[in-house]
């Protein structure tokens, strides 16, 4: 496990091991696949693209991505942004049944995406993966440019992220970490590269909390826009204290509001999120899934956030 504490303090806790064979201890630059923190990512690109005038949030998936949704005449890029857009999660019901290269086809993502609406479009808040699978395909139709360009000249060059990548755009397995199930044993992902715009950033904690203080900051959109970004369009089905806005999770912890994100693969969890009222950012990895890891992972982030 690594974490880092950002704030008037800054402290980078390592232990454990990135890898067990051949034993590779834990440091603070280790890269971790940081899973759906992803998506704040990509949510802030296309929040610079709707002040750019290329997207704008009310825009529907048929005008961006014609024919790619069945129902896509009723979803806003809003929708997509807040899940609120109705759009079964394929991935989570069952993930082996629909397999997706690193950046599927069209016809390949309108077979994923061809289920009726589990909930009318902009009235529940329920989490779905999909939605930011077709946010990644507005960003390069809105552009001309594949995705990990637009994330990394957008988002994690000038925020001066130089550990952190898109999968598809790594050019090496630089200090990875290895993800290991409950009885030790490896089930580290081939590259990554699978959950692409819900999930598929490698980053360290170091820059993933550069990141945080960038985009809070008003340095990557503006700081109406990050406002907007942390309004919470509604609480998750089911859930009495995690809401979502524009990309990002607001969550009630004991210390009050906070604003971030949770990840998780298979052998990989990642909590990051800001305490607005201490002006203090936590990042945590875990490379295990054991039982009791996510949970004191999770425990231990908290305190760190709220003490």
């Amino acid at each position: 496990m690594i974490a880092v504490v950002q704030g008037d303090d800054h402290e980078t806790l390592a232990y454990g091991s990135a890898r067990l064979h051949p034993r590779r201890p834990m440091t603070d630059d280790t890269r971790f696949p940081i899973a759906s923190v992803t998506k704040m990512m990509v949510a802030t690109v296309v929040l610079q693209l709707v002040q750019e005038g290329k997207v704008r949030l009310d825009d529907t998936v048929d005008e961006l991505l014609p024919g790619m949704l069945p129902f896509g005449a009723k979803v806003t890029v809003e929708d997509l942004l807040d899940h609120r857009s109705g759009i079964l999660d394929v991935f989570n019901e069952d993930p082996k049944a629909y397999p997706l290269d690193a950046d599927p086809t069209d016809a390949k993502l309108r077979q994923v995406l061809d289920h009726p609406p589990v909930d009318e479009p902009g009235t529940v808040s329920r989490y779905t993966n999909a939605g930011y699978w077709l946010l990644g395909k507005i960003i390069e139709r809105a552009t001309g440019h594949p995705l990990a360009a637009e994330l990394r000249q957008r988002i994690f060059v000038p925020a001066g992220m130089t550990s952190t990548a898109l999968a598809t755009d790594l050019d090496e397995e630089r200090n990875l970490a290895h993800g290991y199930d409950e009885n030790g044993k490896d089930i580290t992902a081939g590259d990554f590269s699978g959950p692409w715009a819900a999930g598929g950033v490698v980053s360290t904690v170091g820059d993933v909390a550069t990141f945080f203080d960038q985009l809070f900051s008003g340095r990557l959109v503006p700081a109406d826009v990050v406002g907007d970004m942390t309004t919470s369009r509604g609480l998750f089905d089911g859930s009495p204290n995690l809401g979502y806005g524009l990309g990002v999770t607001l969550l009630d912890a004991a210390c009050g509001h906070v604003l971030g994100h949770f990840g998780d693969l298979p052998g990989f969890h990642t909590i990051a999120f800001r305490n607005p009222a201490k002006d203090r950012t936590v990042v945590e990895f875990v490379n295990t899934e054991s039982d009791s890891a996510p949970v004191t992972g999770q425990n231990i982030a908290f305190r760190g956030i709220c003490y």
